[in-house]
């Protein structure tokens, strides 16, 4: 039993000798008119500085353009928002007044309830209790121990 690509292999093969000639055509007129490779683009253009900028632009912003083309899309919607961000606070001098003001009692509101945790942390903590160092045996319970350990030889 033949596989499908038998099968198309099979049908496609009457015009395998046209598309060599073909190949052979078109390969044949490209390469008989270039005597010698041709130039690159630098040396059209110079080289040194004056090559820099084309060399950077065809190396690093053509071949990924649509990247840098999104990336200017973000920046325009950034500044956007920016700008239209900075119309909409556009206040009064006394509404500033008030809002620093307020800020500020803010502020030390925050201080004396940080200052007021501080000074009942420090004082609640309790100390850590330190065990007791071993104190040495009284003589009598030494010699007592010893008696003990002689009766039962």
């Amino acid at each position: 039993m033949k596989t499908p690509r038998e099968i198309l292999l099979q049908k496609h093969q009457p015009a395998e000798p046209r598309l060599e000639a073909l190949c052979e055509r078109v390969l044949g007129a490209e390469l008989s008119g270039h005597k010698e490779a041709p130039a690159p683009i630098l040396a059209a253009h110079g080289s040194g500085l004056t090559a820099l900028p084309l060399t950077l632009w065809r190396e690093l912003i053509l071949p990924v353009r649509h990247v840098w083309g999104a990336l200017a899309a973000v920046w325009v919607v950034l500044a956007a928002m920016h700008f239209s961000e900075r119309k909409g606070t556009g206040a009064s001098g006394p509404v500033d007044e008030v809002s620093a003001k307020a800020a500020l009692a803010a502020a030390q509101q925050e201080e004396i309830l940080l200052a007021t945790l501080q000074y009942y942390s420090i004082r609640t903590v309790p100390k850590p209790e330190v065990p007791p160092l071993p104190r040495p045996r009284p003589e009598k319970d030494a010699e007592a121990e010893e008696e003990r350990e002689l009766s039962w030889v």
